[in-house]
């Protein structure tokens, strides 16, 4: 009798699952010198993310209350890699670039179509997993001292023995207010993405005889028109009355039913034809997009209080800020309720790193939605952008058990430390964890700029690009820093006539950005009718903590000046009334950048010494260096001295790329492919026995982060000129870092 091909293969890393969570820490552990295995049991990288499911990237964007949210780190290099190369956002392009970062990695070995379906133990800890590879006819063996289970499913974990939990907690169990009464075995259920297009001519659509026929008031709830793209029919769910895992394939062939019917529905019911005649269906999913099955025991579970209250974790390693997004398990069979509720948290979460490994066996850990957390936690910790940034703490954290030669529970609160330390250094963030690298010998040097951003005012005024906010209904927040301890005036550039009502409001933490305590209520006489003009708001507010505050702002017949030019630290948000929004009361308006406003006392806001300050966005105040506004006829720079010449290898930065800005990988397409902020155009120089000697020379740059590596030189000081931009008047530059490695 013939047998399959045997062999069995040893790495430093094992990862198991090749969605996002997968990719990150696969990507991350390669880049810092771990041989490291990735095996996906799909023929394409990306999971719900992947072509084949095509869900788009969520994360920190979803909490309605977050600003300065997105993922930096592999997540923001990813994005800005597909913003600039697949702005339409197809799902072919996006393939290509998730593919294209993991077979760039040298120590990084990519194991497709490969599905494991055992493992074998020595004593709690994993010694190997086997998998067969389809099509192929191969059995691996994979061997390594640590492994991640990011199947989503938590596969890995069950073959091992770790404790797990499915459905949803009783209230009682953990005391979450938004748990169930009773224990309730539901969970979230599972989606099939669809995508039509405009064939440019009629095209008839037969309905299948095994799908649903829907009436319109079969879809109550549910908006549907033919202005929509696929992702917009996220509400096609079913499977959470199911078991989600063993009956996967039932649960797919029942969504087919209901795609095909409501695309039916669409082409041929008379109110909607008209519309739908020349749509034509290119493509439905293959496989059920799933949201929630199996959570692994962590030493920690994550609860919705641990969201609600912002818990400190001290071995917090990546963060969250998706809202509680809770699903009926009934899905588009529940007639009853809406589709989905969102639960809003005050602002962006730590997830801790005891949440990332298993409770009994020594050498797993997890990242994704598999994760040691309730189901009412999981409802925002399960989105991709979050799973990953666990995927890259988990790349750490094995990097560091192995020069340590510990296991993660055994793990001190130095090595915690230097793990935190070390995915700050790759622009990772952590809500709150200032960057204190001993390292770094930007933290020796003095550091000075040609010139500093002191705000919007009138003499920047650009009648051209200026936009006009009518204040009238329920008037507008404006979002701004104050780090002067007291708050005398504020002057807004206003135009109308009228009573202009204004209250002062701070926030409640120095991680959060929306108003919570109301500290003063104003109202000033406007006379600028027909004209612009500024507007006296005297406050006159002492012992003020320093942080984000917020002044809300109405009057009929009033109109408030901002300019285009997204500026850190300066937000227009519109006001929505508590129950007008599902979403947030307070969302940016996008289009909008910095108000035209004076601040006095003013604060130093944009000084250069910002870059050097440990934290990498805005936390409490905007952490960046911005030039003064220029069309660069001259350069910009920045320049790090020292008391005496150091030497140096490597130099990093950090750019403004407008993280208040969400950026869809699918389905959205953009009007523009690189973000206006970033420095496109800029120089390294050393100072190196009193002469200027160039490192480095970069044209077109598109990526917030650069990390720049060239022979050592022994240097007293260096010099980053900035050339361009691509559209912002202005330079910006949160982080500078410099090594001797």
């Amino acid at each position: 009798m013939n047998k399959f091909q045997e062999r069995t293969l040893c790495y430093d890393f094992v990862v198991i699952g090749g969605g996002m969570a997968g990719i990150a820490a696969a990507v991350t552990a390669s880049r810092r010198g771990l041989r490291t295995a990735l095996i996906q049991d799909r023929p394409v990288l990306g999971g719900n993310a992947s072509k084949e499911v095509r869900l788009w990237l969520l994360g920190g964007d979803g909490g309605g209350n977050n600003a300065y949210f997105r993922e930096t780190g592999l997540m923001e290099e990813l994005r800005l890699e597909n913003l600039y190369w697949n702005p339409d956002g197809e799902a072919e392009p996006w393939h290509v670039i998730l593919h294209t970062m993991v077979m760039e990695e040298k120590r990084l070995d990519l194991y497709l179509n490969t599905v494991v379906t055992e493992l074998k133990m020595d004593g709690s800890r994993i010694q190997s997993v086997k998998g067969f590879t389809l099509a192929s006819e191969i059995w691996t063996t994979f061997t390594a001292p640590f492994f991640l289970d990011s199947t989503g499913d938590g596969t890995i974990g069950y073959l091992a023995g770790v404790p797990y939990s499915v459905g949803q907690e009783s209230r009682e169990e953990y005391g979450e207010s938004l748990a169930p009464a009773q224990y309730d075995p539901g969970t979230l259920g599972n989606t099939i993405m669809f995508l039509a297009k405009d064939a440019g001519h009629p095209v008839e659509f037969k309905r299948p005889s095994w799908a649903y026929r829907f009436e319109e008031k079969d879809l109550q709830h549910r908006e549907h028109t033919h202005r929509q793209s696929g992702i917009y029919f996220w509400w096609i769910e079913y499977g959470g009355e199911s078991d989600t895992i063993h009956e996967n394939e039932k649960i797919k062939h029942e969504l087919w039913r209901i795609v095909y019917g409501i695309w039916d529905h669409l082409k041929n019911d008379p109110e909607h034809r008209p519309e739908t005649r020349n749509l034509e269906l290119e493509w439905v999913g293959t496989i059920p997009g799933k949201r929630e099955s199996r959570r692994l025991a962590g030493p920690h579970k994550l609860t919705e209080q641990d969201i609600m209250n912002q818990t400190e974790f001290p071995d917090a390693v990546a963060y969250g800020g998706w809202s509680l997004d809770h699903h009926p398990p009934g899905g588009f069979w529940d007639k009853e309720r809406e589709p989905s509720r969102h639960f809003h948290h005050n602002g962006l979460y730590n997830i801790p790193l005891r949440s990332l490994y298993a409770v009994n066996v020594e050498n797993l850990f997890f990242a994704g939605r598999d994760i040691s957390a309730t189901h009412v936690a999981m409802c925002s910790t399960r989105v991709m952008l979050t799973a990953a940034q666990m995927g890259q703490a988990v790349g750490a954290a094995v990097q560091e058990c192995l020069k340590s030669g510990s296991f993660p529970a055994g793990l001190t609160g130095e090595q915690i430390g230097r793990i935190q330390q070390s995915l700050l250094k790759e622009d990772h963030y952590i809500v709150g964890v200032q960057g204190a690298d001993p390292d770094d010998l930007a933290r020796q040097a003095q550091i000075s700029a040609s010139s500093v951003h002191a705000g919007q005012g009138a003499e920047d005024f650009e009648p051209e690009r200026a936009l006009r906010l009518e204040l009238d209904g329920d008037g507008n927040d404006i979002m701004f820093p104050v780090l002067t301890g007291r708050l005398d005036e504020v002057r807004l550039l206003m135009e109308g006539a009228g009573v202009l009502e204004a209250e002062l409001w701070q926030c409640d933490k120095k991680r959060n950005f929306y108003p919570a305590v109301s500290i003063g209520k104003f109202t000033v006489e406007v006379k600028n009718d027909g004209a612009r003009g500024w507007t006296v708001l005297p406050l006159q507010m002492e012992d003020l903590p320093d942080g984000w505050y917020f002044l809300h702002v109405k009057g009929a017949g009033l109109a408030l000046w901002a300019s285009p030019d997204r500026l850190p630290g300066f937000r227009v948000m519109k006001y929505y009334p508590r129950g007008r929004r599902v979403y947030s009361r307070w969302p940016r308006l996008d289009e909008v950048g910095a108000p035209y406003m004076r601040i006095e006392p003013e604060p130093a806001l944009y000084t250069a010494d910002k870059v050097a300050n440990g934290y990498s966005r805005p936390y409490h105040e905007p952490n960046l260096w911005v030039s003064a506004r220029t069309d660069f006829t001259e350069p910009e720079t920045l320049t790090l001295k020292w008391q005496s010449a150091v030497r140096l290898n490597r130099l990093q930065l950090a750019f403004d790329s407008d993280l208040d800005k969400e950026l869809k990988n699918q389905w959205v397409p953009y009007p523009f492919h690189v973000i206006v902020n970033c420095v496109m155009d800029y120089a390294i120089e050393a100072k190196v026995g009193g002469e200027w000697r160039q490192l480095a020379e970069v044209s077109g740059n598109y990526q917030r982060f650069r990390v720049h590596r060239f022979e050592t030189v022994e240097a007293d000081a260096v010099r980053i000129s900035f050339l361009s931009t691509w559209g912002t008047p202005y330079a910006g530059v949160y982080e500078i870092r410099a090594y001797n490695e």
